[in-house]
């Protein structure tokens, strides 16, 4: 009976009773393929093999031509080269967040597209429906298209009815991680808009490490890649658009409001990867102090905004007359 063991230097072959009996070397890479390799196939040494080993370390070394210092360096080399390689592969903190999102994008557009071939069907048994993007509006759509006789638009509103409940499933699962992993950033932006930040940063760290102007226009690429291009105007605001104080306002006090927005939210998204502490609500309510104050100091457009705005209309019409 034979003993096979592998080490960090190469694989030792010992006898039956624990004498040397082979060595063959092999480079670090292989040794930490090697270790992967029976981690993955949960592989384990024999208590016989083991003991062997242990106790005739040092003259098992020194048969197959190995000092014990250089065996020692070669093992601390290729335990940090596994170390490496298993926190690379292991899923981050945030990815069941960025998941979540891409699962919720994927949902929002399969559901676009089934009501749009529900309109088409119910066109088609002469119904004519308009529906729009809302939740309330595709309820309705459901709910209209339920009186046609048809098994085909009975299945689709079924199918269209168990994506909007499982949509509505992963948001609140979505929400529940967001209170977990970043409290701060879901109490300033609220959870479902904050998981889509940090999904676009690719991580709440990356996030906390961008500056407030960055995080301002996350999510404005082509607009930004347009302004590059073109040199036209930058944009002011990516997906913090989404945030009603941002998207219910008017176009002249957004860039203000947006830069509010992305200051508290940078400080949010610090505290939540460095520090743990709760800040949220304080975060909040310096916002809405910052947003007040906009709202009172910049109600009125631009005087010389409303100028050039009229200029271009004008020659927008001289030139579809021409």
């Amino acid at each position: 009976m034979t003993f096979t063991i592998e080490t960090p230097a190469g694989i030792l072959q010992l006898d039956e009773k624990g004498g040397f009996s082979g060595f063959t070397g092999y480079d670090e890479d292989e040794a930490v393929e090697g270790i992967l390799g029976r981690w993955a196939a949960d592989a384990s040494l024999s208590v016989e093999a083991a003991r062997f080993f242990v106790k005739g370390l040092r003259r098992l070394l020194e048969e197959a031509g190995i000092d014990l210092k250089a065996y020692v360096e070669i093992r601390r080399r290729v335990a940090f080269k596994v170390a490496e390689r298993l926190l690379q592969s292991m899923p981050g903190a945030d990815e069941p967040i960025i998941q979540a999102v891409a699962i919720l994008e994927t949902a929002s557009q399969t559901i676009g597209l089934l009501v749009s071939r529900l309109i088409s069907m119910c066109a088609a048994y002469g119904r004519a429906i308009e529906a729009g993007n809302g939740k309330a509006d595709v309820a309705e759509l459901l709910e209209a298209a339920a009186s046609i006789p048809s098994p085909f638009v009975h299945g689709l509103t079924a199918q269209i009815g168990e994506m909007m409940e499982y949509r509505a499933s992963v948001e609140s699962e979505l929400e529940e991680l967001m209170k977990a992993r970043a409290p701060n950033v879901a109490g300033v932006l609220g959870p479902l808009l904050g998981a889509k930040l940090i999904s676009s940063a690719r991580g709440l760290e990356q996030l906390a490490r961008m500056p407030a102007s960055r995080i301002q226009v996350l999510g404005a690429d082509r607009a930004m890649f347009r302004h590059l291009r073109e040199r036209g105007a930058p944009p002011k605001h990516g997906l913090i658009f989404q945030h009603p104080a941002i998207s219910r306002s008017p176009w002249w006090q957004r860039g203000k409001i947006a830069r509010s927005l992305a200051a508290k939210t940078a400080i949010a998204a610090r505290l939540d990867a460095y520090s743990g502490e709760d800040r949220s609500e304080e975060l909040k309510e310096a916002f809405l102090r910052r947003y007040e104050a906009v709202k009172k100091t910049c109600q009125e457009e631009p005087a010389r905004m409303r100028i050039i705005r009229t200029q271009k209309r004008k020659g927008r019409t001289r030139r579809r007359r021409g």
